[in-house]
């Protein structure tokens, strides 16, 4: 059977981004028995053509590229399959039903770690052997700012995080190293003033919408 798979890159990645993925993705290609790929003109995206008797052969990729890309799998025309059931590692999962037309797969993971994810297809004859990839999830690459800085005791200083604009994000910590409780707030943006002169490290944590932690970051501050 042949599969056509479309892939497309997720919005908000910077230019150089998208042509780092396109790049990686180009080399690596799709599945084993690819006999096409043809890239879209405006690079954000392709399509591949995969020739196998094994649906699964088409989420090789989806799963190794999930937090950039957004799959959509197409089988072949007399495909009998019932299901196919995507584990995704993490707790959450997908049953895509009796697939017949494209199906998109996206999935996001909320929280840092290797997880092995599994797509699983059954037709009337049972369920067939399943695909399995590890994913591994890194950490944001999150920056702090402070402005002004150095900055005055008692005067309030802004701080802003940098870095999680496609992330899933619930809530920001902050901790301020002069003796002020911890707090949290849904803004990558606050102010503080500090309570006592002094070098002072300031650090936030980025909590994902299912509790994990995505990234942190701290920045020096000088308080005259």
């Amino acid at each position: 059977m042949l599969f056509i798979t479309e892939y497309r890159l997720k919005p908000n990645l910077s230019k150089a981004e998208v042509k780092r993925l396109m790049d990686v993705f180009g080399k690596r290609g799709a599945a084993e028995g690819e006999v096409a790929h043809y890239v879209r003109a405006d690079g954000t995206g392709g399509y591949t053509v995969i020739e196998s008797d094994d649906i699964t052969s088409g989420y090789k990729d989806s799963l190794a590229y999930s937090e950039y890309v957004t799959f959509t799998v197409t089988p072949s025309q007399g495909s009998n399959l019932n299901n196919v059931h995507v584990d995704f590692g993490d707790g959450g999962f997908a049953d895509l039903g009796a697939i017949s037309t494209a199906t998109p797969v996206p999935h996001a993971y909320l929280s840092v770690g290797t997880f092995n994810a599994t797509a699983t297809p059954s037709d009337a004859t049972g369920t067939g052997s399943f695909l399995q990839a590890q994913v591994i999830v890194g950490a944001l690459q999150v920056t702090l700012s402070a402005s002004p800085n150095p900055t005055a005791a008692a005067t309030p200083t802004t701080f802003t995080v940098q870095g999680t604009t496609t992330a899933a994000v619930d809530h920001y910590q902050w901790l301020w190293d002069d003796g002020t409780p911890s707090f949290s707030t849904s803004s990558p943006q606050t102010t503080h003033a500090f309570t006592s002169r002094g070098n002072k490290t300031v650090r936030v944590d980025v909590i994902g919408v299912g509790g994990g932690l995505l990234g942190s970051a701290t920045v020096q501050v000088n308080v005259q």
